[in-house]
């Protein structure tokens, strides 16, 4: 079962489901408001290439924390 990024237009909230292929967006509900007025967003997709290279640390951000949405601090760019 694919998991799918939608925002809900009522209330703005962004948010992951777990949807399988024949259900419709319609049955899906906003976590936050209960609202069925959504969005699908275009998601990137994540892949593990078996290698050893080993990722960059995050950045960090002025409040001492991690970034972990890169550009929602204004720390990394666009």
């Amino acid at each position: 079962m694919p998991i799918r990024e939608f925002v809900c237009t009522e209330c703005g909230t962004d948010f992951e489901k777990i949807v399988r292929a024949s259900q419709s967006s319609a049955e899906i509900a906003c976590p936050s408001c209960g609202g069925h007025q959504l969005e699908k967003k275009l998601s990137g997709f994540a892949a593990h290439s078996g290698g050893s290279h080993s990722t960059p640390p995050a950045p960090m951000c002025p409040s001492g924390g991690t970034c972990g949405m890169p550009g929602m601090c204004g720390m990394n760019g666009n």
